[in-house]
């Protein structure tokens, strides 16, 4: 699996001999299936058979639907995968407090070092920047300091001007916010197929949040859709176009650095997962890598993001 497909007009989608067939005004292309990461239904008209679903979450592609302004509202999931998901279930629940202190510190300074590096890119300069490293170096005890917190507002007026406030309705949130639920759909589907159970978080506990654990594992990745947000922050309007919701989803499909190689991000994802769940079965925080970005992948950004 490795393109990312993105639906924008009326198109109809149904399937034949594991081909995903897209058919729009009596024209149809095939798409293999085996070929699809994730696809994003972003037009209200388009029609999907049972058929095409089952096949292509059977083959493991998560589906994201977008609403009336384009906004992903909800996730087709494939079906728990992993062999053993209940062993995988009963050590996440057995994580004491503790042990999610300790993951969750290690979430908290590789986020906070990723915005540092973000800065880096698109702010050269920055004294904000060495901030938030240092805030980094002071994260403790499941970060009780609130490190996050105070590095994030730092962070954002730096990158996006002393006047923005996160959550507005403009331009630059609408980007935010579709970046992060195509980042959040691809860490949750990564979570699937290790055998976790979402909404049993490390910090999140959100009792009506069914991937808390999803939103906490995506953290240290937020940061690649701050840095496209800065990047074409003056072509961003009210409304994204459709090219531009087409590059927020091939952010996934961007290399970046992670333990001395350049992979893709979602690839990254699941070395991170893995890790993880290295961390859990051991019991040792030390063997949770969360990646750290570099300017390699901003580099990247600025050649185009693929498909």
């Amino acid at each position: 699996m490795f393109r990312t497909l993105i639906v924008e007009e009326g198109e109809q989608l149904s399937v034949a001999h594991h081909v995903l067939r897209i058919t729009r005004r009596g024209k149809t292309v095939p798409v293999p299936i085996d070929d699809l990461y994730c696809i994003v239904l972003d037009n209200q008209q388009t029609v999907v058979t049972a058929a095409a679903i089952t096949e292509l979450t059977r083959a493991g592609a998560h589906i994201v639907v977008c609403d009336e302004k384009h906004l992903p509202s909800s996730v087709m999931y494939p079906e728990l995968v992993h062999y053993r998901p209940y062993t995988v279930a009963v050590r996440q629940i057995a994580l004491t407090q503790g042990q999610k202190d300790a993951l969750w510190d290690r979430v908290v300074r590789a986020k906070l070092m990723s915005q540092a590096a973000a800065l880096d890119c698109c702010c050269p300069g920055s004294a904000v920047a060495d901030r938030i490293r240092e805030l980094a170096e002071e994260v403790t005890e499941g970060d009780r300091g609130n490190r996050e917190g105070i590095g994030a507002k730092l962070y954002f007026r730096s990158l996006f001007g002393s006047r923005f406030l996160r959550m507005e309705d403009d331009g630059v949130n609408h980007a935010l916010n579709y970046g992060y639920a195509i980042l959040r759909s691809a860490m949750v589907k990564t979570l699937y197929l290790f055998g976790y159970y979402p909404p049993l978080g490390i910090h999140h506990i959100g009792p009506t949040n069914p991937f808390n654990l999803g939103d906490d594992l995506m953290e240290p990745f937020r940061p690649i859709v701050d840095m496209w947000a800065d990047l074409y922050h003056g072509e961003l309007e009210e409304d994204l176009t459709a090219g531009q919701r087409r590059q927020l989803v091939g952010l996934v499909n961007l290399e970046m650095d992670y333990e001395g190689a350049h992979m893709k991000v979602r690839n990254v994802m699941a070395r991170y997962v893995r890790s993880f769940t290295a961390a859990v079965e051991k019991g040792d925080a030390s063997l949770f890598i969360p990646p750290v970005l570099t300017s390699w992948i901003y580099k990247e950004m600025i050649r185009g993001c693929p498909d």
